[in-house]
């Protein structure tokens, strides 16, 4: 990806800046297939392409404009602070939290979704609405249902 960095700094950065997305963003991951050597392509047995590059993506939920994207490269160094699928949204969300314009909501499936998640997001100034595992989160829903 250090051969490709520049140019995908420069496409993303224009991405953002050229549009102001909708209420309703949507984030999602997508695997472009590839067979070629990379040390970062991923192996996804349930889909249809099993070898490629994965690409976490924020876009319009509207318009399916792509505002935000990050290719997934393996180990991340704050990986295991906050966890991996957090880490992604706060980062692709960061160029819509907190603006003048309220009432952003965000959608995810169940690898992101999760009870910290959302309050971060809170905190952020938008609102998540996404499926959950009740494995993934039984024991913190347990804890807030106790309170």
């Amino acid at each position: 990806m250090a051969a490709f960095r520049e140019i995908w700094d420069i496409f993303i950065g224009l991405c953002k800046s050229l549009y102001l997305v909708g209420s309703a963003v949507c984030i999602d991951e997508k695997l472009l297939p590839f067979r070629g050597r990379c040390g970062f392509r991923q192996y996804t047995p349930e889909k249809p392409s099993k070898y490629g590059i994965e690409i976490w993506m924020m876009c319009d939920c509207a318009t399916k404009y792509m505002m935000n994207a990050k290719v997934y490269l393996d180990k991340e160094s704050n990986e295991v602070a906050r966890g991996l699928s957090s880490d992604v949204v706060c980062t692709l969300v960061q160029p819509v939290s907190g603006q003048d314009r309220g009432g952003r909501n965000g959608k995810t499936d169940n690898f992101f979704t999760s009870i910290d998640l959302e309050n971060q997001m809170n905190n952020k100034k938008l609102t998540l609405v996404g499926k959950m595992k009740q494995k993934k989160n039984s024991t913190r829903v347990q804890a807030c249902q106790a309170t």
